[in-house]
């Protein structure tokens, strides 16, 4: 028997309406996969202080117990909410602090296969620093919410011919395959022809250029992802990225750069900026995860 792609997901919630539909996700992606779910939630210390000698504060022990309670009760009429029994949650960590430790030290000591995570701002502040530091420091896939159901009509996974993308994507790609069973998805395999590739060869036309890109990709697919279809685009690479996924439902699986012309491509800012446009759900593949092993 193999082994499962992922066993634990931790899931990152803001408590708040605006943090259902992560959640709910979350706990879908479980159910689908086999998987454990633990909820991570971080929050900010209560303002009420005593004894603060020389510019020290302390917050009152019992401040402490009486957030935390308040917090579980918000956590428990969420998971009422979105109809999840609180026995189908494995762990639960409640904790102050910024949100983005809180879960990535949940994921840690849970050996978390995946993470889950809203897609815009109002939920659970993803993007902004808080993105950038999970997707920097996370070790395993990521998965952002952002559409209403779990509906891609395929799967787009932007590349940068590098060898480190094509990891990222084997492992996105198992990530895939866990969730979404015996659906095949189709999967097309995403190149960006930008400004610096053609003036990287003054001596070659626009077409010539592009055409050399193309068997590049194509050759690169022959032995990363043989069954991917090649698609070519031209211009800037956030942007085609996003209006292609966007105007085909796909599902973005985003992988690492290598390629210099991919502008560092895509780690940090730019993979929370791209992740932030989409219209759909995104995974994100940073360089640890590609190399780890699922546990």
């Amino acid at each position: 028997m193999s082994v499962p792609a992922i066993r634990n997901i931790v899931a990152g919630t803001s408590l708040d309406i605006a943090s259902d539909r992560v959640v709910a996700r979350a706990a879908e992606l479980a159910r689908r996969c086999g998987a454990r779910l633990h909820l991570a939630h971080g929050h900010a210390l209560p303002m009420a202080l005593y004894g603060a000698p020389a510019g020290l504060t302390t917050v009152a022990p019992d401040l402490l117990d009486a957030e935390r309670q308040v917090r579980l009760e918000l956590l428990s009429q969420q998971l009422e909410r979105i109809g999840i029994a609180p026995d189908l949650v494995a762990s639960t960590q409640i904790a102050s602090g910024a949100a983005h430790r809180v879960v990535l030290e949940l994921a840690k000591s849970e050996q978390a296969d995946l993470i889950v995570l809203g897609g815009s701002e109002g939920t659970f502040h993803l993007l902004g620093s808080t993105a950038d530091r999970v997707l920097r420091k996370a070790s395993c896939p990521i998965w952002v919410v952002q559409s209403a159901q779990l509906a891609p009509s395929r799967v787009v996974a932007p590349l940068d011919l590098s060898e480190l993308a094509g990891e990222c994507l084997h492992r996105g790609l198992e990530v895939v395959e866990c969730v979404f069973g015996g659906r095949q998805l189709p999967l097309e395999a995403l190149l960006v022809v930008t400004a610096g590739d053609y003036q990287e060869h003054p001596e070659m036309s626009s077409e010539a250029v592009e055409s050399a890109a193309r068997s590049d990709l194509e050759r690169y697919l022959s032995t990363v992802a043989p069954t991917a279809a090649p698609v070519l685009r031209k211009g800037d690479v956030r942007t085609e990225i996003v209006d292609y996924a966007n105007q085909h439902g796909a599902m973005l699986v985003l992988g690492t750069h290598g390629r210099s012309g991919f502008e560092r491509f895509l780690l940090g800012s730019v993979a929370a900026d791209v992740a932030a446009r989409s219209k759909h759900d995104v995974l994100i593949v940073p360089p640890a995860a590609a190399h780890a092993e699922p546990a």
